[in-house]
């Protein structure tokens, strides 16, 4: 599908980060610091995705530092995304548990001790994005971005368990917000760590209070199905190639019995109708947040976090039109494959 026709939330402008190409080419030299890329071909490779980029169209509005850490965590996690199917299930298992491990300890000397040599860059890697980030806002920041990680982690597992099971997730026609493909793909997406982003941009924690409301929680998933499914529209033809399930045009068309062109119409459709959804929750929001009785200003910070969340769509589909990463080929290179075969954690 053309990315000009994905719906979009046309009235928010796309904005580039005034820095991009300094952020990516230093998120680059961080990968092949840590390890992650050790040869040219697999540099070549990222180079081509653009993976640093990707925060400086979803988050412009961050100060360069902040901005090339956000470069650091999508580089970290785009080369995880590789490797994760190229895993078997046990072996995923041991090393998310590590990874986990990391995230729970700030990276503070926590890098676990054994496992496959293969698999220490990505565990020290992780451990320097923890010590950078427990360094750049409050504690309160370091437990969202902390469990944003877990969330995402452990969504990964549930992929890898399906793939064990030879099962798919459900879908509906409708590709509802509860159904069970969109509540697995908000953890691998990231819906808790890439709003806990926002707030470290801003500097701006959002009250406890807040996050455990239904009209916090609805406003979330409804931005993020928004996210994940115009995704899926920009990269249906990949992971058909890949034979990656996890994907709502390929999901429709396996359970639903769907041609391609009608999987792809109920997709837009979707997006179409939780647009408009967001927009009214958008709107909304105040109200069903009243009595809390938060002061003004908080109430003014949390709607522009929320606002913020339409400029993070329109910026992935910016990023969309510059990256390698939607050209249908092999989900990933031979680095992935190599690091798979070797790592018996």
């Amino acid at each position: 599908m053309v990315i000009g026709d994905v719906p979009a939330f046309t009235g928010t402008p796309v904005v580039g980060h005034p820095h991009v190409e300094e952020i990516q080419s230093q998120s680059l030299k961080w990968m092949g610091d840590m390890g992650l890329l050790p040869d040219p071909k697999a540099r070549a490779r990222y180079a081509g995705m653009r993976v640093g980029a990707w925060p400086s169209h979803c988050y412009p509005y961050t100060s360069f530092d902040y901005g090339l850490l956000l470069a650091y965590w999508w580089s970290w996690w785009t080369y995880v995304d590789d490797v994760a199917p190229q895993m078997d299930c046990d072996q995923w298992l041991k090393l998310s548990l590590d990874m986990e491990h990391v995230l729970r300890c700030a990276g503070d000397s926590a890098v676990p001790a054994g496992g496959s040599d293969s698999c220490q860059p990505v565990l020290r890697s992780l451990a320097d994005l923890c010590r950078r980030t427990a360094a750049a806002g409050s504690d309160a920041y370091y437990d969202q971005v902390a469990a944003g990680n877990i969330d995402a982690l452990y969504g990964f597992g549930l992929e890898a368990f399906n793939e064990r099971l030879r099962r798919a997730p459900d879908i509906d026609l409708e590709v509802s917000r509860h159904c069970e493909y969109l509540r697995g793909r908000y953890k691998t997406i990231g819906l808790i760590l890439d709003v806990a982003y926002i707030e470290g941009a801003l500097g701006f924690d959002v009250p406890s209070s807040v996050r455990r409301t239904t009209a916090w929680q609805d406003v979330l998933e409804t931005a993020f199905s928004v996210m994940i499914l115009q995704n899926d529209l920009v990269g249906a033809a990949r992971d058909e190639a890949a034979s990656d399930a996890h994907n709502a045009v390929n999901l429709l068309r396996r359970l639903h019995g769907l041609s391609r062109a009608d999987a792809e119409h109920q997709v837009t459709r979707a997006i179409e109708a939780r647009i408009a959804e967001f927009l009214h929750l958008e709107r909304v929001f105040p109200d069903h947040v009243t009595d809390l009785g938060l002061p003004a200003l908080d109430l003014e910070r949390v709607q522009d976090i929320i606002g913020k969340l339409k400029i993070m769509s329109q910026g992935a589909l910016a990023w969309y039109t510059e990256t390698s990463r939607y050209i249908p080929a092999s989900r990933t290179a031979n680095r992935a494959d190599n690091f798979a075969s070797r790592c018996q954690v």
